[in-house]
C-alpha cells in the first residue's frame, strides 16, 4: 500500500512540476486555487456516480459468469464481484495493451473459485460490448457537434467492423475450428491438448452465454455503466 500510494505521489508531483514550467501558464498557485475552490458537493456526486458505475459493472459481470454456465458454487456474490470489479478498475493499466484486464479473471478464480473459461468469457463479451455502445455515440456526436477532424468517426467504423467480425468468429469460426482439431486428432498432444482444451472450455462458455438470452440485458447494462462513467467525469470537471 505505501509503495502504491507512494508511487502515485511521485507521479503527481511529476505532472505538477511538468505544468508549472516556464510556458505551459499554469502555476502552482492555480492548480491549489482550482483544487480548493471546487465544489464539495459534486466532487461527493461524483465518488456516488463513480461507485454506483462499479456497482452496475459487477452486475453486468455476474450475469454474464451465470450465463456462461458456472457451477452456482464457484459464481461470487454481489458483494465479492463489486470488489473483483473495483480492483480490476484499478489495475487494467498497469501493463501495456490493458494486460491489467487479466488480474480480473485471476482474482475470480482465487477468491471465488470461478473457472479461467467463465472468466474471460465474461471479460470478453464486457469489452466487445463496451466498443458496441461507444462507437455509435462517436458517430452520432460527430454528426451532432462535429469533430476537428475525421480520426475518430473512421476508429468508430473500424470498432464496429471488428465487433460484427468477432461475433461471426465466436458463432461460427470458432466452434468449426474446434470440431476440425478435435477431428485431427490435435487433442492427443501432451502441449498442444492442454492449450486446446482450455480453448475447448471458453468455446463452451461462450456458446452457452450466446444461447442464454442475456445479451440485451448486458447489452443495457452496459449503457448504463458508460452513461455514469462520463456523466461523472463531466461532474467532475464542473465541481473543478
Amino acid at each position: 500500500l505505501l509503495v502504491g500510494a507512494g508511487g502515485s505521489l511521485v507521479i503527481l508531483a511529476f505532472l505538477f512540476y511538468a505544468a508549472s514550467r516556464p510556458g505551459q501558464d499554469v502555476s502552482p498557485a492555480q492548480v491549489l486555487a482550482a483544487i480548493s475552490g471546487s465544489s464539495v458537493t459534486l466532487f461527493i456526486l461524483y465518488l456516488v456516480l463513480a461507485l454506483a458505475g462499479i456497482w452496475i459493472r459487477a452486475i453486468r459481470y455476474q450475469t454474464l459468469i451465470v450465463a456462461s454456465g458456472e457451477a452456482a458454487a464457484n459464481i461470487p456474490a454481489i458483494g465479492t464481484m463489486v470488489l473483483i470489479t473495483a480492483v480490476r478498475g484499478m489495475v487494467v493499466d498497469l501493463l501495456p495493451a490493458r494486460l491489467g484486464e487479466l488480474a480480473y479473471v485471476a482474482l475470480l478464480k482465487r477468491v471465488s473459485g470461478t473457472s479461467i473459461s467463465s472468466g474471460l468469457s465474461s471479460l470478453l463479451f464486457a469489452m466487445v460490448l463496451d466498443i458496441a455502445v461507444l462507437a455509435p455515440v462517436t458517430i452520432l456526436l460527430a454528426v451532432v457537434i462535429g469533430f476537428p477532424n475525421t480520426a475518430p468517426v473512421k476508429v468508430a467504423l473500424i470498432a464496429l467492423a471488428a465487433v460484427a467480425v468477432f461475433y461471426i468468429g465466436i458463432r461460427y469460426v470458432l466452434p468449426a475450428m474446434m470440431t476440425f482439431l478435435h477431428n485431427q486428432g490435435w487433442a492427443k498432444g501432451r502441449i498442444f491438448g492442454k492449450l486446446l482444451g482450455l480453448v475447448s472450455q471458453l468455446n463452451d462458455a461462450v456458446q452457452a452465454t450466446l444461447g442464454a438470452g442475456v445479451l440485451v440485458k448486458v447489452l443495457l447494462l452496459t449503457i448504463v455503466v458508460r452513461a455514469l462513467k462520463y456523466i461523472g467525469l463531466l461532474v467532475l470537471f464542473h465541481s473543478i
